[in-house]
C-alpha cells in the first residue's frame, strides 16, 4: 500500500471507531436517562421529547434514502 492509502485507511478507522465508541455511549444514556417509549405509566419530560424528536430527526436524516442493495 503507498502511504496515501495507509493514511486515508488510518483517518477512516479512526472516525469509525469514534462512531461505534458514540454509538454505544448514546445507546447506554437513551437507555439509563429517558423512559421506555413502550411504558404505559412513563411521563417523560419537554426536554426528554424535545432530545427524543431531536435524536430520531438527525439519525432519520443520515439513513434517509439508504439502500442497502445499491452497494
Amino acid at each position: 500500500m503507498n502511504k496515501l492509502k495507509i493514511e486515508t485507511r488510518r483517518e477512516y478507522q479512526k472516525w469509525y471507531d469514534r462512531f461505534w465508541e458514540n454509538q454505544a455511549t448514546l445507546s447506554q444514556i437513551v437507555v439509563e436517562e429517558f423512559p421506555d417509549g413502550d411504558d404505559e405509566a412513563a411521563e417523560p419530560t419537554r426536554y426528554q421529547i424535545d432530545m427524543m424528536r431531536g435524536l430520531a430527526a438527525a439519525v432519520g436524516a443520515l439513513v434517509e434514502g439508504y439502500d442497502a442493495g445499491a452497494n
